[in-house]
């Protein structure tokens, strides 16, 4: 008794999302190049909200024609909440080496600025272009590229090259 209605009439959910306006555009150009995706999110009564990665591919017959979409719907409830626990994580680090007075590089695997302190732009008048993901020789023109510096590194970095973590009251 549904064939041939709309899924939005079958589906409330999908109509609530504002999911007929990309449907109908994928119908309207007819491209099988289309495709829509989007995050969705259901809240529950009581219950924390699921989350869902939605997909609209147009569907294609055996005669290569456009004849409606297929949907496809992930449940990604998981990923979102890792996600945000990531970046509350993140922030709260960042928030960390903000409030350390003294200069501070926040430094990847491969020796480049991932962040500096404003302690670090105050002492060093530089900005924030000049120093976010430069490697850490290459600062200032060369400045920080000494002889002395470099063995310093190379022994307090761990063997397995795990930047993070170092951790020393050296100043260079």
């Amino acid at each position: 008794g549904d064939i041939g209605r709309r899924c939005t009439d079958v589906a409330p959910l999908l109509a609530e999302a504002g999911l007929a306006e990309p449907i109908d555009e994928i119908l309207r150009t007819l491209s099988f190049g289309s495709v829509e995706e989007r995050r969705l999110h259901r809240e529950q009564d009581g219950a924390q909200a699921t989350h869902y990665l939605m997909r609209i591919l147009p569907y294609r017959t055996v005669h290569h024609a456009i004849d409606g979409v297929v949907i496809t719907f992930v449940d990604v409830t998981l990923l979102t909440r890792a996600e945000r626990i990531l970046e509350e994580a993140k922030v709260y680090a960042e928030n960390i080496v903000e409030t350390v007075r003294e200069p501070l590089l926040v430094l990847d695997d491969n020796l480049r600025v991932k962040s500096a302190n404003s302690a670090f732009y105050k002492k060093f008048q530089v900005t924030v272009n000049e120093t976010e993901g430069q490697a850490l020789f290459d600062l200032g023109n060369g400045e920080w590229d000494i002889p002395d510096h470099r063995r310093l590194m190379g022994e307090l970095i761990p063997r397995d090259g795990n930047v993070g973590a170092l951790a020393t009251g050296q100043t260079f």
